[in-house]
């Protein structure tokens, strides 16, 4: 269907194309907030990817920059485990939009899922702008972004001792964590560095 929807070509096959993929990413964001359920990359491959590719394919044929339908192909590999493919749509649109907030959060997560020092220790540097920049802690990228500066910290086996403090402290500030997907995160996390 996204196919044929992409195959009408103007404006208004992408742009439909980009609202059902948009909608289908946020509801799953939605119930991974809710449950901490997350939907496997295989499931997201099959259901999802096809989308992203449709749209990929309209957004080259009409050579467009729109950093928002772009950044909806790259949460899409991302979520699919395609980090490799998500990294590169996000330096592009980083060279495009340096201060997006949400371009420099697509980046930091492939990066980090891509691991490696290199990798972590640039993913270390957005998170930290975005938590400066973005000091809402009602805010999910807020939220994700304290957690993965942590995990960096794990991950690199560096300052591990300001792990278990500063979940503490984030409870103190909000119960929730976020929702309950980064919430499991935090709670592995004091389950490693009980401290």
């Amino acid at each position: 269907a996204a196919e044929a929807v992409a195959d009408r070509g103007g404006a208004d096959g992408g742009a439909a194309i980009a609202i059902a993929l948009g909608q289908a990413l946020d509801s799953i964001d939605a119930v991974a907030a809710q449950t901490g359920r997350q939907p496997d990359e295989d499931e997201l491959r099959a259901e999802l990817e096809p989308v992203a590719e449709a749209l990929r394919r309209w957004l080259e044929d009409l050579r467009s920059d729109d950093v928002a339908s772009w950044l909806l192909v790259a949460r899409t590999y991302r979520r699919s485990g395609r980090h490799d493919d998500a990294l590169a749509i996000a330096d592009s649109m980083v060279v495009r939009s340096p201060d997006d907030g949400d371009v420099l959060f697509e980046r930091a997560e492939n990066l980090w899922w891509l691991g490696g020092d290199d990798r972590l220790t640039q993913a270390m540097l957005i998170y930290r702008r975005l938590v400066r920049a973005y000091r809402s802690s009602a805010s999910r990228r807020w939220w994700w972004s304290q957690l993965r500066m942590l995990e960096i910290l794990a991950s690199l086996e560096r300052n591990t001792e300001q792990i278990a403090p500063r979940i503490r402290q984030l409870r103190n500030d909000d119960p929730t964590l976020g929702g309950a997907d980064i919430r499991q995160g935090f709670d592995s996390l004091s389950i490693r560095f009980p401290g």
